[in-house]
């Protein structure tokens, strides 16, 4: 039984160090990364849309779209715009009229009045999102858009790790 205990103990000292190490890894200061860097990074990304161009334009997944024009905007990068483009292109007509182009055409949406069966299959974070770049009016008042706005929300309503990177994507939108 003290064989046990001791290997027991060794095995959480062993599990509660690693997870320790990890804890400081992920949150010490460092210095920010070298330009360069950045660069090669982007660069990476953006040969990786490239090369995978047939998968990604079939992804219709509108944050991926936007951040891709939003990406092709603020570095003026002719292979993004081009990749958006094709996107814009290939698009079914009844994508193209669908709730979720908000992210794609904002400003046709703004403050406009979305039905809830447009938004009714959409998560919390989702329907937030609509919120955040519409500032819809129908929107504006639904519990689940009032609740989003407290700081605290993912702590005391969800619990799953992109709780908070979604929250704070609706307030980027806003």
């Amino acid at each position: 039984m003290k064989r046990l205990l001791q290997a027991g103990a060794l095995f959480v000292l062993v599990v509660g160090s690693i997870y320790g190490w990890l804890v400081y890894k992920n949150n010490r200061a460092l210095p920010p990364p070298e330009l360069a860097t950045i660069r090669q990074s982007y660069d990476q990304g953006v040969q990786w849309l490239l090369a995978n161009e047939a998968m990604v334009l079939r992804d219709l997944n509108p944050i991926l779209w936007w951040m891709i024009q939003q990406s092709a905007q603020l570095t003026h990068d002719a292979r993004l715009f081009e990749l958006y483009a094709k996107y814009l292109a290939a698009r079914a007509p009844d994508e193209a009229r669908s709730v979720s182009q908000m992210f794609v055409a904002p400003v046709k949406f703004w403050g406009a009045n979305i039905p809830e069966y447009a938004y009714a299959s959409y998560n919390a974070y989702q329907t937030y999102f609509l919120f955040g770049i519409s500032c819809s009016r129908s929107l504006a008042g639904r519990p689940e858009i009032e609740m989003q706005k407290e700081l605290n929300y993912c702590d005391k309503h969800d619990s799953t790790p992109a709780c908070l990177t979604h929250q704070l994507m609706a307030f980027r939108l806003m």
